[in-house]
């Protein structure tokens, strides 16, 4: 079995596109995996390495989520998984081990719904309890127009308060689980946790209120290559068009 140890200085870019990339292949989007994991502070997160004969084959993440003592095991990619069991139980364990370690009250782990990954994580006690889908949406093609009068125009600070109202009403109630990890609805940040002002804001204006908005992240991926960093429609606006409107005029 390879020997798992925790790294303490950034990962690189071979990891992610060596153990991830080949893992998941189009079911992870590597440059996004590549860029979060280049924002974190080893000290503040556990990054553990199986390596084998000298050559990484195996790997996990475990993120701080913003509540305190909730954290997230991310990125368990192993090279050629299912002879490699072993080694991905080790580096659950040592995860594992790393949060009990800290003390913890709340843990998930977050993986692509494949095998063997998701088995090895139901063997240490975890269940699985929903699935995010990821989208591919071709900003070429014709999407269509919004419904009714609808206007688009960048946000400023001046908009804090209804890009507050708006993130926190459009993620409510099916995205509920996802407020309660960053600290609950009592959170009064949201706009500047998604990094409001800064990037791109478009917000598609109905009657006078932010309906629906898009928030991108400039050049994150590389030149050209912009991050959609907050993406959301009220509910009572949603299959009106609102949400494309600001992304088609982004694009």
């Amino acid at each position: 079995m390879a020997r798992v140890s925790r790294r303490f200085q950034p990962i690189d870019d071979d990891l992610p596109r060596e153990l991830i990339g080949r893992a998941f292949g189009s079911l992870e989007y590597l440059p996004r995996v590549r860029s979060d994991l280049s924002q974190m502070d080893p000290a503040q997160h556990g990054f553990f390495i199986a390596n084998d004969r000298g050559s990484a084959v195996g790997c996990v993440v475990v993120t701080s989520l913003p509540r305190k003592k909730w954290f997230d095991v991310r990125h368990l990619a192993l090279r050629d998984a299912f002879s490699n069991l072993e080694t991905g139980e080790e580096l659950i364990r040592k995860a594992m081990g790393y949060v009990e370690e800290g003390g913890y009250e709340y843990l998930k782990a977050t993986t692509p719904a494949i095998q063997p990954y998701v088995d090895l994580y139901k063997k240490f006690g975890f269940t699985p309890v929903r699935r995010s889908l990821r989208l591919a949406w071709d900003l070429a093609r014709p999407l269509g127009k919004a419904s009714g009068s609808v206007e688009v125009r960048d946000l400023s600070i001046d908009d804090r308060e209804g890009v507050e109202e708006m993130i926190m009403r459009a993620h409510l109630p099916y995205w509920d689980w996802w407020l309660e990890e960053r600290g609950g609805t009592a959170v009064r940040d949201w706009a500047g946790r998604f990094g409001f002002p800064a990037g791109t804001w478009l917000g598609a204006i109905r009657g006078g209120k932010i309906s629906g908005l898009a928030g991108f992240s400039p050049d994150a991926y590389g030149d050209g290559e912009a991050r959609l960093t907050c993406f959301c429609v009220l509910p009572e606006h949603r299959g009106a068009g609102l949400g494309s409107t600001p992304v088609v005029s982004y694009s």
